[in-house]
């Protein structure tokens, strides 16, 4: 059974900000590669390090990446966020994101 998409407010508003090509490659690629076994690691969805979106999972798409979270019990995947890696960089709406999460 495929998996329902859903994305945060947060994830539209970043979607939105990006190129009109790139919003339908992301709105795309979430349907290809996320409705049917979105927890299982490939060369473009691996799991994540702590990070201030809490986001789980993180979805490559060259350049864009997806940042989403699995509801195993109903089936759904939440999108949280998009935003483009350069390098080493992340950017969400233009504006340079630290992805790591803060520690004591």
């Amino acid at each position: 059974m495929p998996y329902e998409i859903r994305y945060s407010q947060d994830a539209e508003a970043d979607i939105d900000a990006l190129e009109r090509i790139d919003q339908v490659d992301v709105y795309d690629s979430t349907l290809l590669y996320l409705r049917h076994q979105p927890g299982v690691p490939t060369r473009r969805r691996k799991r994540m390090e702590p990070n201030p979106f809490g986001a789980a999972w993180a979805l490559r798409l060259d350049e864009l990446r997806v940042y989403y979270d699995i509801d195993e019990a109903a089936q759904t995947v939440h999108v949280l966020r998009a935003g483009r890696k350069i390098r080493n960089r992340v950017f969400i709406r233009g504006v340079e994101t630290d992805m790591r999460e803060e520690r004591d």
